[in-house]
């Protein structure tokens, strides 16, 4: 992206631009990485495995350009904000994540903030990647652009607590969902209820699905109850694909499953946790067990196994 002049040593007389007789430089940070906050949050069933990020750019208390992180390999939020606005030059860019400074799906947002001429940029919370961890804001910093850094970061990393929480402890981010009725139970005794819950809550199950990479559940949950584990909503466009986990050491799980049977031309085959690895199953597996051959030969090859850490 070429724009016609570079960083804060290319504004005119080094002017500041003016600012409207009312304006309040902490109020007025806070509305405006509010919006950003807001269009971020219109990733939030598309980015995986990238975080949700919004951008608006700011003239004379003014937007004059916004943008969202949309899809893994599209453009940043960055990027999208300064291909909306006419002309960056000397303006103010919230950003609710420090802006990258490597090369991967796309180019540096960092570089191109420079190269449009941005006086000032303010920054609801820092990126802890690697690849990024203060290396963007040193980079503004150092080509003359002001910085401000932890405007609502409270609200920010909340919003991406998923990849916050995965990249800081190098674990996935999981949420347990239990349906418990006020007695402290799951079933009926006779275990002939087929939910406890409200359809608000089933609705509310079945939209969770949609932000997260997988679901998991244990063997038992899959020989009492044979879910599907699918997505239904249709809300996901991210590129992770969705993955269905089961828990089964005993090899309880039944060949006749859900899980086991279907298709996969929607959701792909379950990874199956036994003792000793991880495996999906193969088609001669299914093939077999649908011949009504239960047994697992000793020794027999199994499909993606490796060993569990948990």
């Amino acid at each position: 992206m070429k724009f016609p002049l570079r960083g804060a040593a290319a504004f005119e007389s080094g002017a500041e631009a003016p600012h409207s007789k009312d304006y309040n430089p902490r109020v007025d940070d806070e509305r405006f990485i509010r919006r950003a906050l807001e269009l971020a949050e219109r990733g939030r069933y598309s980015v995986s495995p990238n975080p949700m990020v919004g951008c608006v750019i700011v003239r004379d208390d003014e937007v004059i350009g916004e943008g969202w992180h949309q899809r893994a390999g599209e453009p940043h939020a960055e990027i999208k904000a300064l291909l909306n606005c006419d002309n960056p030059r000397g303006a103010t860019m919230y950003v609710t994540l420090e802006p990258c400074v490597h090369h991967g799906r796309t180019g540096p947002c960092s570089n191109a903030i420079v190269d449009a001429g941005v006086s000032r940029v303010v920054v609801a919370a820092r990126d802890p990647h690697d690849i990024v961890n203060g290396r963007g804001i040193e980079q503004l910093r150092a080509a003359g652009i002001e910085v401000t850094i932890g405007v609502l970061e409270k609200e920010a990393r909340r919003l991406n607590e998923k990849f916050l929480y995965a990249i800081t402890a190098q674990l996935p981010f999981v949420c347990v969902k239990a349906a418990i009725t006020l007695d402290g139970k799951l079933a009926t005794v006779t275990r002939d209820s087929r939910w406890i819950t409200g359809e608000a809550a089933r609705q509310k199950s079945l939209e969770m699905r949609e932000e997260y990479d997988a679901i998991l559940v244990g063997g038992g949950t899959v020989c009492e109850d044979d879910p599907q584990l699918t997505r239904r909503l249709g809300w996901n466009t991210a590129v992770t694909p969705w993955t269905r986990v089961v828990l089964d050491r005993d090899g309880r799980v039944p060949p006749i499953a859900h899980v086991l049977t279907d298709s996969f031309r929607v959701h792909p085959p379950p990874l199956v946790a036994e003792d000793g690895g991880l495996r999906r199953p193969c088609s001669r597996r299914r093939r077999q067990r649908r011949a009504g051959d239960l047994r697992r030969p000793a020794g027999a090859a199994v499909d993606r196994c490796v060993p569990l850490s948990v």
